[in-house]
């Protein structure tokens, strides 16, 4: 099938031809997502959704004039796709990272660029109480992956717990814990 024809029959509203380049080619793409990336099948499907979404509003955009490989195209978009949201998530890593070594050097004014300039001391000594209202456990581990960078592995072995998907459980919770005590209370659900 070449653009021209799915670009038609996009315009006019039949969506078959992305159910054949679906059914045609999902499952070697979301083979060679999983191996490449080492998500799951899951992860895999819905980043091959997405790329054949924005398969689909290039194509009716314009943006796609000829194309010599449909499979490499959606294949690699999925691939750029996961690798911008490792980018997002260490960055929004970084961000933590910072924030709490503010708050663990006592010092709550974190600069937060999303956030305007007459809310920022609020949410920052927010956060800090937050943090030290936490059980030490939970500040220790947060302190411990943020701060000082630790896998799950040697926290577990640092503060004695059985594993790391035992520290993985338990930071999730104190990390859900502690946003959940910094958002403003018209914000909680």
């Amino acid at each position: 099938m070449d653009v021209a024809a799915i670009r038609q029959q996009l315009q006019e509203g039949n969506n078959q031809c992305l159910e054949f380049i679906f059914q045609e080619h999902a499952s070697y793409c979301l083979n060679t997502i999983q191996k490449q990336t080492g998500i799951s099948r899951d992860e895999a499907r819905g980043l091959f959704i997405d790329a054949m979404l924005i398969f689909r509003d290039n194509m009716l955009s314009g943006k796609i004039e000829t194309l010599s490989n449909l499979r490499s195209y959606i294949l690699n978009t999925s691939i750029n796709l996961q690798k911008k949201a490792i980018y997002r998530e260490g960055r929004r890593k970084e961000a933590v990272s910072h924030l709490m070594q503010d708050l663990v050097d006592g010092n709550p004014s974190v600069e937060w660029q999303i956030i305007d300039q007459e809310h920022k001391a609020e949410l920052n000594q927010r956060a800090f109480e937050a943090f030290n209202s936490l059980g030490a456990a939970c500040r220790r581990i947060l302190h411990n992956f943020y701060v000082r960078h630790m896998s799950m592995t040697e926290i577990a072995e640092e503060l004695g717990f059985a594993s790391g998907d035992v520290v993985k459980t338990k930071k999730s919770r104190c990390y859900k814990q502690w946003v959940g005590l910094v958002k403003p209370q018209s914000q909680k659900a």
